[in-house]
């Protein structure tokens, strides 16, 4: 006898089409993982209205939630660190290609890192971004290689300003003397010789820039000598 079906399906999950025909498609979304025992049933009738014996099929859902494992903040000066994710055993992705480390040189905070995991034909992602700072930079120290004369018993000062791409605490040195301030820095000048003069800007985030040095020459007055 010809089988037809007559609303015959039965799930565990939810039918989303196909009731009454031969082909059913089911979502297992919300349904926990695992394997699940008769999870859809069907029975057959023919033309006259006798069933069939009930078959059933088992199934097993495979729901992983891959977490890709967080890293940063970095500085755009920093190293390159290995990509970690749970489950181990899938694939990173950045910009498209395969990768295994990020790296805050090459890589930015708009590159969208990917990881892919495939379990029994299942492929689950997931998808993240890490911050990389930029790092500043000091554009000029003013004065430049300054000179100055001074008589025994004079005393004087000399500030120092600097301009760089991005605000923050600048560290200063002076010889011997250190301050931590702003962009701009007042130092007492006492002795004779010449003296290192360094800037570093490090932003709030904790990036640094790139240490500048200038000098400052004081000399004795009415006397001449050779720094060299």
């Amino acid at each position: 006898f010809p089988v037809t079906i007559h609303q015959p399906w039965s799930a565990i999950g939810t039918i989303v089409s196909g009731q009454g025909t031969s082909t059913l498609n089911v979502d297992w979304s919300g349904e926990t993982s695992g394997y699940i025992p008769g999870a859809v049933q069907v029975t057959a009738y023919n033309a006259v209205g006798c069933s069939s014996l009930p078959s059933a099929f088992d199934i097993t859902i495979f729901n992983v939630v891959p977490t890709i494992t967080p890293m940063g903040p970095y500085c755009s000066y920093d190293g390159c660190e290995p990509l970690a994710a749970t489950p181990q055993g899938g694939t990173f992705y950045i910009n498209g290609n395969s990768v295994s480390d990020f790296c805050p040189q090459t890589n930015s905070s708009v590159d969208s890192v990917i990881y892919l995991y495939t379990q029994s034909g299942c492929t689950f992602d997931d998808t993240t971004t890490f911050v990389v700072n930029p790092q500043p930079s000091i554009l000029s120290i003013s004065p430049e290689n300054a000179f100055l004369e001074l008589c025994e018993g004079d005393t004087s000062s000399m500030t120092y300003v600097i301009t760089s791409t991005l605000p923050g605490t600048v560290d200063w040195t002076f010889g011997n003397t250190q301050a931590t301030g702003g962009p701009q820095q007042t130092f007492p000048l006492s002795g004779f010789g010449i003296f290192t003069v360094t800037a570093m800007v490090t932003t709030a985030e904790g990036c640094s820039s790139p240490i500048v040095t200038t000098t400052m020459t004081i000399q004795e007055c009415g006397i001449y000598r050779d720094w060299e």
